[in-house]
């Protein structure tokens, strides 16, 4: 998708929404995910929307070895990743253990 906001298709606030804020509405998560905004977890990342990838499955590091999108060129590049806080990923490198946190849904959103 940030070849498409690269390409003017979509914008930087559509994408946001798209990837961030709306999955957090569906799974009941928003506000502490999907914005950030004093109370809600500091999970984010930061991409370089100028520099070009080649999609490689190969080179995943999940457990989906697989994508629709193996051998596509793309533009926009994930750097950083920060999750409540703390740097996950620093160019391409994963140097932190998993620390995952069962997130429950919100009841009701606070005021």
């Amino acid at each position: 998708m940030l070849t498409q906001v690269n390409k003017g298709l979509i914008s930087i606030t559509e994408f946001v929404k798209l990837s961030s804020e709306n999955p957090a509405r569906t799974w009941e998560v928003f506000p502490r995910k999907g914005c950030l905004n004093v109370g809600s977890d500091a999970d984010f990342t930061i991409i370089d929307m100028k520099k070009r990838v080649k999609i490689s499955a190969e080179s995943f590091m999940s457990k989906a070895k697989w994508s629709p999108f193996d051998g596509y060129e793309a533009t926009g590049v994930p750097v950083f990743t920060i999750v409540r806080g703390k740097v996950v990923m620093e160019r391409g490198s994963v140097d932190h253990k998993p620390e995952g946190e069962m997130v429950s849904p919100v009841a009701q959103p606070p005021e």
